[in-house]
Order: C-alpha cells, then sequence, then structure tokens
C-alpha cells in the first residue's frame, strides 16, 4: 500500500512533537543584582598630576552591593575619594555601597575615581579599562573615554 505524499508530513509532524514538548528545558542562570556602568570618562591634567575618573553606576537588582575595589592598566593606584569644599585633597573612601534600585553619581565636587599616573599618560581621545570589585558579586569592567579637564 502506498501513502499519498500529501499525508506524509501531517504524520512526522504528529510523530516529532511529542519527543520536543518532551525535551528538559535549561535552568535559569543564577542572578546577581543587576549592575551598569555608564558616563564613564577620565580628566586629563597637563602637569604630572593625578587624572579623576568620574561615571554613574546603576544598581537595578533587589539587594545593596558593596564595591570593593577598583583598578585600570592606566594607573599605578586607582582609588576612590570624596572631594572636601577646597577640592583638593580629597578624603579617601576604601569601600562604597550602591542601594538596590538606586543609581550613585560619581562627579566633580562629589565622589571620583583618582588614578595616580604610571609612565603611560593617557590622552583625550584615549578609553581605559576600568575593573571594579565587588563584594558577593561578579567584577565588572568598563571603557572610560579621556577627555581634556574642564575649567569651571
Amino acid at each position: 500500500m502506498t501513502v499519498p505524499r500529501r499525508f506524509l508530513l501531517p504524520a512526522l509532524v504528529l510523530l516529532v512533537t511529542p519527543a520536543i514538548a518532551d525535551t528538559p528545558k535549561k535552568a535559569p542562570a543564577p542572578q546577581h543584582p543587576t549592575l551598569t556602568v555608564a558616563n564613564g570618562w577620565f580628566a586629563t591634567v597637563r602637569n604630572n598630576g593625578p587624572t579623576y575618573g568620574y561615571f554613574r553606576i546603576t544598581n537595578s537588582g533587589d539587594k545593596p552591593v558593596l564595591i570593593t575595589g577598583y583598578s585600570a592598566p592606566a594607573c599605578t593606584s586607582l582609588n576612590l575619594e570624596e572631594a572636601h569644599s577646597g577640592g583638593i585633597n580629597g578624603k579617601a573612601a576604601v569601600k562604597m555601597t550602591v542601594a538596590a534600585k538606586t543609581t550613585l553619581v560619581f562627579s566633580r565636587g562629589g565622589y571620583h575615581l583618582v588614578c595616580e599616573r604610571g609612565s603611560n599618560i593617557p590622552t583625550p581621545g584615549q578609553t581605559i579599562p576600568v575593573k571594579m570589585t565587588f563584594m558577593d558579586h561578579p567584577d565588572l569592567t568598563a571603557d572610560f573615554s579621556v577627555r581634556e579637564f574642564p575649567t569651571r
């Protein structure tokens, strides 16, 4: 007995459909609070002083995240500081908490990064990768652009 070709495709679909329906689904990956860094940039200065970094970090997760460190290949050291009224020799901050559902802005006159430069002085137009480390959260690397230091 021969089966007309028009009946072969529907029969094949009926045979394969149960096998597809029984295929186990992958378990979702473990979730961490979502962190994003935006508007990252370094301001260059004309002398041999440090370079200052500014950025926004957003934690869209449900739990606070503790930033424990910063590093960049263009910096012999990269630290978080809080500017004081004179704007010079700010107060060092070791760690910073980003609360859940919050955006922190690191800007002139407030908290900012201080990059002690090595022999490779960044110039405007370059991009510097900045690695941030966290307690109980994967590291995050963001590219910071280099710009001229703005005058007030």
